[in-house]
């Protein structure tokens, strides 16, 4: 018995037609499709983060009971997916008041939240609505940079 490599004496066949005609189509689809259509998955066209985003804000809602309620609910969700917002992230992005890269002030969140309340839940007499603003905190870190903490009743007081 003699002792001889693996691959000593193996012939590798050559790429079949079937593979090259569907490496090619891949690579045909992925140009074609991404010009034609913009983000349609698994294609893109758009470099994840590429805008660069240099801050955040972190949302909770929570009942006059102090449960957690779906921030969806209230428009304050992340929609981001790493791409600019529009691209990749579906066709329609549910609305949302958050704007990663942003941090609105707190007048404009109440007002947001404080309209919500007005329109869809007239019967909550007030929600706590907790935000911590995410960034750098120096050239080396990122954390919290900032958070405010406000009662919002649908009057916006």
């Amino acid at each position: 018995m003699t002792n001889q490599g693996i691959a000593e004496g193996v012939v590798l066949p050559p790429p079949s037609r079937l593979a090259l005609a569907s490496a090619v189509c891949f690579a045909s689809c992925n140009l074609v499709l991404s010009i034609a259509f913009g983000d349609l998955y698994p294609f893109t066209i758009t470099p994840m983060f590429c805008d660069s985003p240099r801050l955040y804000s972190v949302y909770q809602v929570l009942d006059p009971q102090g449960v957690q309620l779906p921030l969806r609910d209230f428009q304050l969700q992340r929609n981001y997916d790493g791409n600019p917002i529009g691209l990749g992230a579906g066709v329609r992005p549910a609305p949302s008041f958050d704007k990663f890269g942003t941090a609105p002030e707190e007048a404009d969140l109440r007002a947001h939240v404080a309209r919500v309340i007005a329109e869809h839940f007239p019967g909550l007499p007030y929600v706590d609505v907790v935000q911590a603003v995410i960034g750098p905190v120096d050239e080396k870190r990122v954390g919290v940079i900032r958070e405010t903490r406000m009662r919002v009743n649908a009057g916006g007081n």
